[in-house]
């Protein structure tokens, strides 16, 4: 899958710039280290498995770090582009709201607690030192990665929605 691919490329060229955010170029290195300090502290929290985590959009970094991490703990991830929105996808398996801490809208507490749905801010700390830090060893799949919802414009005015399972990503 797709962070295996990512250590793979961290371990042959790591100050190689995977991506791009903000102006900034973050090297395989971080990214891998991103990934693995994001999932590392998401399964702390308990979120291993199945089920549906939301995502606020953000930096496309974020979104990436977040994504991939939630995938590897199993979890099918959805990024909903405006917050407000939230309550009203009609996403009965969504399990959180993960975000990073300081990096979401002020409104995003109470639009989870209206939609019943915890939110887990992932604290800025942990990333500390991720840019010179080694490339992390993968740790053996517990459960099967997980799959992506794409939400199309909404321009019909509601949603919809179309899952990218696994399968269909090995090549991403």
């Amino acid at each position: 899958m797709l962070p295996g691919k990512i250590n793979q490329q961290a371990r042959e060229t790591p100050e190689k710039p995977a991506l791009f955010s903000d102006g900034q170029a973050i090297s395989y290195r971080a990214f891998a280290a991103f990934i693995d300090r994001t999932r590392n502290y998401l399964a702390g929290q308990r979120l291993a498995g199945d089920g549906l985590a939301v995502l606020p959009t953000g930096a496309n970094a974020t979104v990436w770090i977040l994504a991939l991490a939630l995938r590897s703990l199993g979890l099918t991830t959805i990024v909903v582009p405006e917050v407000k929105r939230i309550g009203g996808l009609g996403l009965p398996e969504a399990r959180c709201v993960v975000a990073v801490a300081g990096e979401h809208p002020p409104e995003l507490d109470g639009l989870c607690a209206a939609a019943g749905l915890p939110l887990i801010d992932v604290p800025t700390d942990i990333y500390a030192g991720a840019a010179d830090a080694p490339v992390p060893e993968l740790p053996e799949p517990e459960v099967p990665f997980g799959g992506h919802i794409l939400l199309t414009s909404g321009t019909t005015g509601a949603y919809k929605k179309v899952l990218r399972a696994p399968a269909e990503q090995a090549g991403d």
